[in-house]
């Protein structure tokens, strides 16, 4: 839960405190793909940040690639190359 600038954060059974500055996404250990392209479309939609704040803590880059030339549903697929820290 974030509250104005602070977050309470329960990361594997343990609380914590951590402190928001900006824009975060809420992203902790190994993560389903779901996650990945919910993190994505975050990226996407605040402008394509260089990286991204996540909590419970760290970063995640993502990094244009290329085009790939498959279409899905009449939509091109794009490449993207993702890490974190």
């Amino acid at each position: 839960m974030i509250d104005e600038k602070t977050a309470n954060v329960q990361d594997r059974g343990r609380n914590s405190t951590a402190a928001v500055a900006g824009n975060v996404f809420r992203l902790s250990g190994y993560v389903p793909v779901t996650m990945e392209m919910l993190l994505l479309r975050y990226w996407l939609a605040h402008g394509r940040p260089q990286s991204v704040r996540l909590l419970p803590g760290g970063e995640a880059f993502v990094e244009f690639r290329d085009k790939d030339t498959a279409t899905v549903s009449g939509k091109f697929l794009h490449g993207w190359l993702g890490d974190g820290s």
